[in-house]
C-alpha cells in the first residue's frame, strides 16, 4: 500500500504549524499546496513493527523490509526534488515540499528506530 500525498499531506500540516520557525514565518497571504506535479511522487507504506521478541531470521527479513522502504523514502524526496525544480512554484508550494520532505525522513528515522530497538533486544536476549 502506498500513502496517498493528500493523507501525507494532512498528516504533515497538521504537525507542521507547531514546528515552523516563527523567526521568519511566511507571509499571512500565503497559501500553502502541494503542487499537483507531486502527485506522481509516492512514498511506500512503512514495514510493519517487529515484536520485541524477535528471533533472528525475523530480523533478517525485517531488515530487508527496512532497507526496501529507506530506498523508497530516497526515491521519494528526489521525486519531490524534481517537482522543485518547477519555475512555477509559489512560496506556499515550497513550503508543502519542504514539509512532504520532512515528513518522508521523520518516518524513514521512525522505520529505522524501531529495527534498531528490536536488534538491541535481540541482542540483549542473546548475548553470544
Amino acid at each position: 500500500m502506498k500513502y496517498s500525498l493528500s493523507t501525507l499531506a494532512m498528516v504533515v500540516f497538521t504537525g507542521s504549524v507547531f514546528a515552523q520557525d516563527l523567526s521568519a514565518p511566511p507571509s499571512d497571504s500565503v497559501e500553502i499546496v502541494v503542487p499537483e506535479m507531486a502527485s506522481a511522487c509516492e512514498l511506500a507504506e512503512p514495514p510493519a513493527a517487529i515484536a520485541v521478541d524477535a528471533d533472528y531470521d525475523t530480523l533478517v527479513a525485517a531488515q530487508g523490509g527496512v532497507k526496501s522502504f529507506q530506498a523508497s523514502a530516497e526515491a521519494y524526496r528526489e521525486c519531490l526534488d524534481g517537482v522543485r525544480d518547477s519555475p512555477d512554484l509559489t512560496e506556499g508550494n515550497e513550503i508543502a515540499l519542504n514539509a512532504l520532505h520532512d515528513q518522508s525522513v521523520d518516518l524513514e528515522e521512525q522505520v529505522a528506530g524501531r529495527f534498531n530497538e528490536a536488534v538491541k533486544a535481540y541482542k540483549a536476549a542473546n548475548p553470544n
